[in-house]
């Protein structure tokens, strides 16, 4: 079998004493594309030293491999690999869960599968949520719901992949609170970015969560050296209130609004307060700005407010339905493209600002990214027949952006993969088929001749 290794590796170590109602979870961001699995000892002692049960190792681009190799060939390489993080599993006297891209043969071709392998204390595999990479696959099927599996400390844990979080509904999470999200974050829809929505989501669905893109469901996260520590409870999840913000350093992600309907933030109007409502077809978001001014005046075009109500692409494999209502700060005064990141004049703050929309989907997202700390964030939701009318108020806020995010499954669409073993696939096929016609007419060709060689004789 050929196994290609997918470089997120989490250690989950659970190993905590019984009558516990806490557990441990670390972070080591950062690393190198392609981990050497040799380094694995040293980080493993750094992180016995935490006395973590769950870390999760997440390299900065979301993918490894064993020595810099893509691809291991035969099963010899694939047992190392597996006998490695069994042996792991069994040192650090925990679970753990590692996220591989293999390649298993199928009717006479190979097909791409990612995998979430999950190992108990033993180093014994219990259970593995699998995705196919391409629609083409016709061994794996694309899973319903999540995965999950159970802990010797009485908790089932939900096992998810990065684009789980936007892709599935509430109804997926099979009421759990506790979730391991494995895999590199990549998304050209700036709210929906790793540094921005795993929060909002775990906030918002009241969730902890350990994923590549960080921790995310505490207050009390603290860093030693490159390890990022924090600490959950095992049975219930902290009542939090404050709506998570970003800072705009982090942010910088240039927002397409060419399919967005905008409106330009008018900032003589702005003064004293106004409203201004942006529809997208049926679907309206209601805007209130108030802004007081500091050494220098906003200009025409700084801000924008806008609605979208359609399909966007999410990554290279889904299509999304989505319904947003949101403020861009531009760099300049082009509608087409906002640069979220973008850092506005500081001496302009905004006293007030209320974003409402009424939201068809079943649930929405606070996303805000600012400059300075606000002086408060309200976020309110209400449901009204088929309707969520959703708002979110800030007070003395710089923002680079302010919205609310809603999904619509119901247009969430797969496409076909573009990656290079797909493509192999393609041409594979489209061989086979033009050597079965090719095969065809030369048969054709050879019963004909052999009539006319009969009749000569």
């Amino acid at each position: 079998m050929k196994i290609l290794f997918d470089c997120v590796v989490i250690y989950l170590c659970f190993g905590v004493s019984f009558g516990s109602d806490t557990y441990r979870a670390g972070v080591i961001r950062g690393l190198q594309s392609y981990v050497d699995l040799e380094a694995y000892p040293g980080l493993m002692r750094d992180a016995s030293e935490a006395k973590l049960d769950i870390l999760l190792l997440a390299p900065s681009q979301g993918y490894s491999s064993i020595k810099g190799n893509q691809e291991l060939h035969g099963l010899d390489s694939y047992d190392e690999v597996v006998k490695l993080l069994s042996g792991i599993s069994k040192k650090v006297g925990s679970y753990l869960v590692a996220h591989f891209l293999d390649s298993t043969k199928c009717q006479q071709r190979r097909e791409q599968v990612r995998s979430n392998v999950v190992f108990n204390r033993r180093g014994e595999i219990v259970t593995e949520y699998r995705k196919p990479v391409s629609l083409k696959n016709n061994c794996t099927s694309v899973p319903t719901s999540i995965g999950s599996f159970e802990t010797d400390f009485g908790e089932t844990i939900g096992l998810m992949m990065e684009e789980d979080l936007v892709l599935l509904d509430r109804e997926d999470l099979k009421g759990l609170r506790h979730f391991i999200v494995t895999g590199g974050w990549s998304s050209d829809v700036s709210l929906l970015s790793a540094s921005q929505f795993p929060s909002s989501w775990a906030w918002v669905n009241k969730a902890n969560v350990v994923s590549s893109a960080g921790i995310f469901g505490t207050e009390n996260s603290r860093s030693i050296g490159k390890l990022m520590v924090a600490d959950f409870n095992k049975h219930a999840v902290e009542d939090r209130t404050l709506v998570p913000t970003f800072s705009s350093e982090s942010t910088m992600i240039l927002e397409d609004l060419s399919m967005y309907i905008v409106r330009r933030l008018d900032p003589k109007a702005s003064i004293k307060g106004y409203k201004e409502t942006v529809c997208h077809e049926d679907f309206c978001c209601e805007f209130y700005v108030k802004t007081k001014f500091g050494d220098s005046q906003l200009q025409y075009g700084d801000y924008v407010l806008s609605a979208f109500n359609g399909v966007r692409e999410y990554s290279p494999h889904h299509d999304i339905g989505m319904q947003t209502c949101a403020i861009f700060a531009c760099a300049g005064i082009q509608e087409s493209s906002c640069d979220s990141g973008f850092k506005t004049n500081d001496t302009v703050t905004f006293e007030k600002l209320s974003v409402t929309g009424n939201f068809t989907g079943s649930t929405q997202y606070p996303i805000v990214t600012v400059s300075n700390p606000p002086g408060s964030i309200e976020y309110k939701s209400e449901r009204i027949g088929y309707i969520n009318r959703v708002s979110l108020l800030a007070d003395n806020i710089k923002p680079s952006s302010v919205g609310i995010f809603g999904g619509e499954h119901s247009r969430d669409s797969t496409k076909w993969s573009n990656d290079v073993s797909d493509n192999g696939y393609l041409f594979n096929d489209q061989m086979q088929e033009l050597f079965d016609y090719l095969w065809i007419r030369l048969r054709i060709l050879i019963f004909v001749v052999s009539i006319y060689v009969l009749e000569m004789m």
